[in-house]
């Protein structure tokens, strides 16, 4: 009969751990970090680093645009960039970037 409780306290106790296991958080991974895009007139493409000094001319879409979503792709037109969640950096502007 002592076998008997051990045994069934022991099936209570494994099944409780597995159904409190089910209700855990998974953590997804991430990624947090600034990412860059620079206009050269007609797209945004995406950059490890920038120089505002590097914005020249006119343009009717920012220079240099942050956002820290992961799903935004590397190139994209500049003609609709709402269809993004970006952000002009600081000290940006309307112009285009030419990297010399």
């Amino acid at each position: 009969m002592k076998n008997f409780k051990k045994i069934a306290l022991g099936l209570i106790v494994g099944a409780l751990a597995i159904g409190f296991s089910a209700f855990t958080n998974i953590k997804t991974k991430t990624n947090l970090s600034e990412r860059y895009w620079t206009n050269d007139g007609t797209n945004y493409n995406l950059v490890t680093s920038y120089d505002l000094d590097d914005c020249t001319g006119t343009n009717s879409h920012l220079c240099v645009v942050e956002s820290t979503d992961a799903m935004i792709p590397a190139q994209f037109s500049n003609s609709n960039p709402s269809g993004y969640p970006i952000s002009g950096v600081a000290g940006a502007s309307d112009a285009q970037y030419v990297d010399e």
